[in-house]
């Protein structure tokens, strides 16, 4: 046995077959703290919304049910299952969905909807799809698209289109390349270790109702079992661990709600003036995707209003072409003319 295990060994150092599997399994190893933590936030989630709502239906609702009273009962269990399970559907787009990752077809999809728009001048198309040809079988930085100072407002300090060398494509508007992730995110907001995921164009407002629900919920619940503390006198005969582990749930779910409730208003701030959490911290001018509180809610939220605490993806536009403010697109052209005349 131990003679065939050495030749084993030994055919496998003579053909490289260790030298080439020894770096990956390393970087394997590596991974694994890095996965255990991000799986453990994530558990941390599902166990708190679990055992809170489990508490609620168990130590309340069974008991108002147990004593006769239906409807109360009725309503505080059909009122924590529709919240916590808006929450919990949410939270599972949070983690699961793609965020608005950049694709490296981007710029010939972008090509194709102005042409079908009309905007696409046809002399400058046999000029795109030449760059578009050499950027890909270059090694060299990419020369930007003809088209591109009429699509990308956003520049670089020297004038020239934002290119992330990691991805290796130019930017769109208000995407930013994820050091987590390592792909670049459209409208990317910031990337949340408890989502396990980045919070972009595709995922904001899974995360804005998640925000919300976390809120709404936490105010249910504490509000119903307040009353029924008050006012329910057959409460009083339960046992000590049964009222405990209610009540100290309850003071989770609060703070939750008030601590994630203040993080909420923020964001709803941030939809309002149409920017994201990069942006702010960046001081990016404020008023360059500012349309207005409505159409800047409309844009994240979508124009159907029934839809808009509902766990359906209903965004205004595609990710990659955000309409600007007259100042914005004004400003923009400015800064590209600019540096074009320098050049």
């Amino acid at each position: 046995f131990f003679f065939d295990l050495s030749a084993w060994l030994q055919l496998c150092k003579d053909d490289g077959f260790l030298q080439q599997q020894l770096p990956k399994f390393s970087t394997t190893l590596n991974m694994w703290p890095e996965k255990i933590f991000q799986a453990f936030h994530v558990s941390v989630v599902f166990g708190l919304i679990g055992w809170i709502a489990l508490s609620y239906q168990w130590c309340l609702v069974k008991g108002l049910l147990q004593h006769g009273h239906w409807f109360v009962g009725g309503v505080c269990g059909f009122g924590c299952t529709v919240f916590m399970g808006l929450l919990l559907c949410n939270y599972i787009h949070c983690l699961t969905s793609d965020p608005g990752y950049v694709n490296a077809h981007w710029e010939h999809d972008a090509v194709a909807r102005h042409k079908l728009s009309g905007r696409l001048l046809s002399s400058l198309e046999v000029p795109i799809q030449e760059v578009l040809h050499t950027n890909g079988q270059s090694g060299r930085d990419p020369d930007p698209l003809p088209f591109h100072r009429h699509m990308i407002l956003e520049y670089k300090r020297n004038g020239k289109v934002r290119y992330c060398r990691k991805c290796r494509l130019f930017k769109p508007d208000r995407a930013h390349h994820c050091s987590e992730c390592n792909r670049c995110v459209l409208k990317m907001d910031h990337h949340c270790p408890w989502t396990n995921n980045c919070i972009g164009f595709k995922t904001y407002k899974y995360f804005l109702n998640f925000l919300l629900y976390i809120a709404v919920s936490a105010l249910w619940l504490n509000g119903t079992a307040c009353y029924v503390l008050l006012h329910q006198e057959f409460y009083l005969g339960k046992t000590v661990p049964h009222v405990f582990n209610l009540v100290l749930s309850l003071v989770f779910a609060a703070a939750l709600g008030v601590g994630l409730g203040a993080f909420l208003i923020y964001h709803l701030h941030m939809v309002i003036h149409n920017r994201s959490t990069i942006e702010d911290l960046e001081k990016t001018p404020s008023n360059r995707w500012n349309l207005g509180w409505k159409k800047n809610f409309m844009q994240v939220f979508g124009s159907n209003c029934w839809l808009w605490f509902l766990p359906v993806p209903n965004s205004i536009g595609d990710g990659f072409i955000f309409p600007a403010s007259p100042q914005g697109f004004s400003a923009a052209e400015n800064h590209s003319s600019f540096h074009a005349d320098l050049v």
